[in-house]
């Protein structure tokens, strides 16, 4: 009865270990799946603020559309403008980009 004893108690630990094991790799497992999950986000995040650079330089930048499609010559040449030039100046530009 007592080897019967000692069999029984070294099954428990290989089965013990065997479960140590597998806990432990799914443990690493679950760490390396958050480190790149993490890593994704990230990279996620720094091409989602590219789009919008991007977007922002061409609402601002030199390539804007506002600054290829209106004429410049269309308005009137006027460092300092009132009255009826001023509403003349805004009746061109109104009318420039309808």
């Amino acid at each position: 009865m007592g080897a019967k004893r000692g069999w029984v108690l070294a099954e428990v630990c290989i089965v013990l270990t065997a479960l140590a094991i597998v806990f432990h790799t799914l443990v690493k497992q679950n760490q390396y799946w958050q480190a790149q999950l993490v890593i994704f986000q990230a990279d996620l995040a720094a091409d989602q603020q590219q789009i919008m650079q991007q977007r922002f330089e061409l609402m601002t930048g030199n390539g804007s559309s506002l600054e290829t499609n209106v004429e410049q010559e269309n308005f009137p040449n006027c460092q300092i403008c009132s009255g009826n030039e001023l509403v003349e100046l805004f009746r061109t530009a109104y009318q420039t980009l309808r």
